[in-house]
């Protein structure tokens, strides 16, 4: 079929696009014969005179009017549909005139009177009886949309009765199948998306996409639905925009559509975006349905979030059934206005809580659209006990913005956080990674404290974190590696308390100062580089870390603290490349059976200790002074010896460096 275009198409919104209503059609007259009443019946091959929309019919579209005109040529199929099953007519040469052609094929079996034919263009069975699963259609390229003659393209779709005394039956097609593009600009914020699906509640027909996609059947009497995987993702850094079509045949009754955008992986289905809209008149009559951009609606992935946020904010929260699911969806302008920190719950019939403190939410990737938020702050509890006598004490305590949400596995913070509070995420056991955006400048104490299951935590290039409370990251027990940003410049006590899994981490070369216990448990951590500006290392620092085999101390820590090295078995090479004035007890010792302490040369003697040069001579003085009998001690071949002839000390060797 040719068709000529005389206005060309600019469609630049997200719109669906109705064509003209179907005409009445014509009654179809057929002979038949049905045997035993003596009725005249004609089977095998039969003709329809079969017409298109007359010349410079005008198609309604979202910016105007185009004409456009239709021509049949020979070898043209339509397919009439019956019971299911499509039958093939093919235009002849002869009786081709303009816009009408006649059309011959094989009627379907067991057609009786008043039996109702539908009929499309174009064709897409091959054999007569095959069932019909829709049609397609082309839809122009979405980078040349203006040169295409995309209005007269669109399918053709006809219906009627037929009559078995009827005599010279034809039909004229109509543009009866409404258009709905997509349009999708990659504009919200940090949005990304990978797939397209439509929902209508057309309840009759077939709904219909481009390209490579099979018509959609109704699922049910009230939803039809087709879904569509981009061949990558959409985000707001794409250069394109990018169109879909889809078509969707007349209705009769109140017609209601949905467009949702998805972030789809193998255990997530639930949309992102949502638009919708309504019309009080039926599809087709050459209507123009718009859907407005941009998409303004997100859902929450995790129903349990969204409940909790609709009993907090109330009508700011919508709610919709999708299949048996209640979900929940806002608006990006209403989440920005928020600051859910002013919010609180009741857990325990105590007041005050942060919203989200222990409660069973699973995902909450769509916090990042928060954007009034600049922290993450903890609630101070009070409680009181009894402790008798009807006296009571009153305990206080810090609890943080997500502690102890036990089923959180992944949360995108907003960009505007520059703050994570005390305990902002303590035993939110399940939580395997998260992101640090740039502008956070600290991190509160416990902040990520016994995350049990986090294994990555990134900071970008540009974070701007000067600060990491104690405690911040201990019980981390699968945290393996971290990179702690250029900013920050003391690392606190316990700060990587009992990482049991961490081998490698980067030490900012302005930290000056390592806290008590900072890495103690670090049962994987093999070396460590400590910066050069580093001045104190407190108490235990690197205890229990049995696979730690070397260590180089910088020459700005002159006290050995307390417990040091206690029980790093695995150690071979210790270098204090400072002036050290005081070595304190048990610095390589460890807990025995009994847990009574070893001496320290159970440790030390398989270590080569290396010292600043002009160190030897006074070796004797800050080991001697850090043992409560310094008096009654020697040092001579690397040991330091009571009288007794108990070995305190003994090294491997011991070297001085220039």
């Amino acid at each position: 079929m040719k068709r000529i275009t005389y206005m060309t198409l600019a469609l630049l919104s997200i719109t669906a696009l109705s064509c003209n209503k179907v005409q009445e059609q014509e009654t179809i007259k057929q002979t038949e014969n049905n045997g035993d009443n003596g009725t005249e019946v004609k089977t095998g091959a039969y003709s329809f005179k079969v017409s298109l929309p007359g010349k410079d019919t005008k198609i309604s579209l979202s910016d105007g009017e185009k004409a456009v005109s239709y021509t049949w040529e020979s070898g043209d199929k339509i397919v009439l549909v019956y019971d299911g099953k499509g039958y093939v007519f093919t235009a002849s040469e002869e009786g081709l005139s303009g816009n009408t052609a006649t059309f011959t094929g094989d009627l379907p079996e067991g057609l009786s009177d008043g039996s109702t034919l539908e009929a499309y263009y174009p064709c897409n069975i091959e054999n007569d009886g095959d069932t019909f699963e829709g049609i397609s259609f082309s839809a122009p390229n979405t980078s040349d949309i203006t040169s295409k003659d995309f209005a007269s393209s669109l399918p053709m779709y006809a219906s009627f009765a037929y009559n078995a005394s009827a005599e010279n039956p034809s039909f004229t097609f109509e543009n009866q199948v409404s258009i709905l593009e997509v349009h999708i600009k990659p504009s919200i914020g940090n949005a990304s998306f990978n797939s397209l699906s439509v929902m209508t509640s057309a309840t009759s027909g077939k709904m219909i996409t481009t390209g490579t996609f099979k018509a959609g059947e109704w699922s049910d009497t009230s939803k039809n639905t087709i879904d569509v995987d981009f061949s990558e993702d959409i985000t707001a850094s794409s250069d394109n925009d990018y169109v879909h079509y889809f078509a969707v045949p007349p209705q009769e009754e109140e017609f209601k559509l949905q467009v949702c955008l998805y972030e789809k992986s193998d255990d997530d289905s639930q949309p992102l975006f949502l638009t919708e809209t309504s019309s009080e008149n039926t599809i087709g009559a050459g209507k123009c349905y718009v859907v407005t951009p941009p998409f303004v609606t997100f859902y929450f992935k995790d129903s349990a979030v969204g409940k909790i946020l609709q009993d907090a904010l109330g009508d700011m929260v919508g709610d919709v059934t999708l299949g048996d699911e209640k979900t929940y969806f806002m608006t990006f302008d209403d989440a920005a206005k928020v600051d859910l920190n002013e919010y609180t719950q009741t857990l325990d019939e105590t007041e005050g809580y942060p919203l989200f403190s222990a409660t069973e939410i699973t995902t909450f990737d769509e916090f990042q659209y928060f954007t009034g938020m600049t922290s993450l702050d903890s609630k101070t509890i009070k409680e009181s006990y009894e402790i008798g006598d009807g006296e009571y004490e009153e305990d206080e305590y810090d609890c943080g913005f997500f502690d102890f949400c036990a089923s959180l596995t992944s949360i995108t913070l907003p960009s505007t956080i520059a703050s994570i509070g005390k305990g902002a995420f303590d035993y939110c056991t399940a939580l395997a990674s998260i992101e640090i955006p740039s502008g956070v400048t600290s991190i509160g104490w416990r902040a990520f404290f016994y995350c049990t299951a986090l294994t990555e935590i990134t900071f970008p290039e540009d974070s701007k974190l000067n600060s990491i409370g104690e405690e911040a990251f201990g019980y981390c027990e699968k945290l393996k590696s971290i990179e702690i940003p250029e900013g920050v410049t003391t690392i606190e006590s316990g700060i990587f308390y009992k990482c049991t899994a961490l081998t490698s981490i980067t030490i900012p070369d302005n930290v000056t100062s390592i806290g008590s216990t900072a890495f103690s448990g670090c049962e994987s951590l093999a070396s460590i580089t400590i910066p050069d500006k580093v001045t104190s290392i407190g108490v235990g620092a690197f205890s229990s870390c049995p696979a730690l085999e070397s260590i180089t101390i910088p020459k700005g820590v002159t006290t050995i603290a307390h417990s040091l090295f206690y029980s790093c078995k695995g150690l071979k090479s210790v270098t204090f490349k400072g002036v050290i004035e005081t070595w304190n007890r048990y610095v390589f010792a460890y807990f025995t059976s009994d847990d009574s302490h070893t001496d320290d040369s159970e440790i030390t003697k398989n270590i080569t200790l290396t010292l600043a040069s002009g160190q030897k001579e006074k070796i004797f003085d800050y080991i001697v002074w850090s043992t409560e009998s310094y008096n009654d001690a020697t040092f001579t071949d690397n040991k330091l010896t009571y009288n007794n002839g108990t070995t305190l000390y003994e090294f491997s060797e011991i070297n001085y460096s220039d």
